[in-house]
């Protein structure tokens, strides 16, 4: 369950852009921040939908190596074959970081810091029925293929395919049938290559009695192992539909393809093992309106995991230098999540929102050695339009405390990484039709809470910059 935020129109951000504008966003701030962001129509070359956007963002923190360069590029384009809508889209993106994180143990500062960068070039077909109502099946198709390389020495090429099909038998019947299939190939200076392939046929019915909606399905998947992966749920409404009920069965499987991993935590040694993990989460939900303008969501879920990934740090041994981490996984483990969602419209032109998730470890833990839990996350938000040419923002977030699990030769190891509360805040005022004045705020209450061990967060950044928009199609 991912939170899906509800958003009136009202407090949309001016300054989003769409693929229809030609505009240059540019911020410079503290702690050597440089943001730029541009997009450019270039129907004309191609006497077709053609559009360009870049970015590019960099920041050094107080520590030294902890600074951080991303940049991407993409063109898309759409176009009609037939009675098809065809959407593509060439992109590549660039993350360069240092491996900041340091062996306390054999160094009192920081040594000099290996750098890690990954680039990805990715190509992204889709097509889509331009009047799917004449058909008598609901279906689109889309295509990826891309590499991934790393300077640990490490490419990876992956190709997905996905294609979901549906069709209204009766009134109160819908039948799928979505088939996804994703394959990468992980190379590496070791003499063998990691596959990681998985293909899943996902069946179900939707049958619909009353009010009372149930969904059935069973999808065989073939990856790693053999999978069968429930997916049901019944749903009722309540309250003359101020709340609806909702419970079920669902089984999914992650692939824990080397860029996945690396996304989450780019201080990952290429060297680890990539393992699938298979989840079940028997799960209760409730949501609605209680009043006008107050949507919320609540769920309780149980889940069982089966090779659940967790970082492993390296400085447990101590000659290594700079802590990288590994992939360890737990065969089997239980947990419990609660999370909440709650959106309140103040006023037309006011909305607060709050987020919250709870996941508890269930039962006896392996004895690895260190890594890191944090079960607690939440968030609060609250956005205003006050004056016409004014919007501000301001978000509250919170990192629980993570305790360390497993063993650890070094007694100096903490055994917890401490919470961490902080804030960001944004405003932007228009200038003119055109120009957009904004100001930004991060980590403003100066928390050096660290999401992995021995990489602290940076501490307060505050920036300034414009937005110019130079035309539409």
């Amino acid at each position: 369950y991912q939170p899906v935020p509800i958003k009136p129109l009202a407090l949309e951000m001016f300054y989003q852009a769409s693929d229809a504008n030609t505009y240059m966003d540019v911020a410079a701030g503290t702690l050597s921040a440089l943001d730029v962001k541009g997009g450019l129509v270039a129907d004309r070359l191609l006497h077709e939908p053609l559009y360009a956007d870049a970015s590019y963002h960099t920041l050094k923190g107080a520590l030294a190596g902890q600074d951080i360069q991303t940049t991407s590029i993409a063109l898309s384009t759409q176009t009609r074959l037939d009675e098809y809508e065809t959407r593509a889209q060439l992109s590549y993106q660039q993350l360069r970081v240092h491996d900041y994180g340091f062996n306390p143990f054999l160094y009192t500062h920081a040594p000099a810091t290996p750098r890690e960068a990954y680039h990805t070039i990715g190509f992204h077909v889709s097509l889509q029925p331009v009047r799917p109502e004449l058909h008598e099946l609901h279906y689109r198709f889309s295509v990826y293929t891309g590499i991934y390389t790393s300077s640990q020495h490490a490419f990876e090429w992956g190709l997905r395919l996905s294609m979901p099909v549906d069709k209204q038998i009766k009134h109160d019947l819908w039948i799928q049938a979505d088939i996804h299939l994703q394959e990468y190939v992980l190379f590496t200076d070791l003499p063998s290559t990691r596959q990681n392939f998985l293909l899943c046929w996902k069946p179900a019915a939707t049958k619909q009695i009353g009010q009372l909606r149930i969904r059935a399905g069973l999808s065989p998947a073939l990856g790693e192992k053999i999978y069968l992966l429930p997916d049901l749920r019944i749903s009722y409404p309540l309250y003359n539909g101020m709340l609806t009920a909702e419970a079920g069965l669902r089984g999914e499987v992650q692939q824990n393809t080397y860029q996945q991993l690396t996304e989450q935590n780019p201080h990952l040694s290429a060297y680890s093992h990539m393992h699938q993990t298979m989840s079940t989460r028997l799960f209760g939900a409730v949501s609605g309106s209680v009043l006008p303008g107050l949507d919320y969501r609540l769920q309780l879920a149980y889940t069982l995991m089966k090779q659940m990934p967790v970082w492993q740090s390296m400085t447990y041994n101590q000659h290594e230098l700079w802590n990288q981490f590994y992939v360890s996984y737990i065969s089997s483990i239980k947990r419990f999540e609660i999370d909440a969602d709650v959106r309140y419209m103040l006023s037309p032109n006011e909305e607060a929102g709050l987020t919250f998730g709870y996941h508890p470890l269930l039962g006896s833990l392996p004895a690895f050695t260190t890594w890191y839990y944090a079960a607690s996350t939440a968030g609060l938000f609250v956005e205003s339009h006050p004056l016409k040419k004014l919007n501000a923002r301001a978000d509250l977030f919170f990192h629980g405390a993570a305790s360390r699990e497993g063993s650890f030769p070094v007694s100096e190891a903490p055994d917890h990484l401490k919470a961490g509360l902080d804030m960001n805040l944004q405003v932007h005022y228009q200038l003119h039709p055109r120009c957009i004045l904004s100001a930004y705020g991060y980590n403003l209450f100066n928390t050096h809470y660290m999401p992995l061990y021995q990489y602290p967060q940076t501490g307060i950044r505050v920036s300034g910059g414009c937005r110019i928009q130079f035309g539409t199609r």
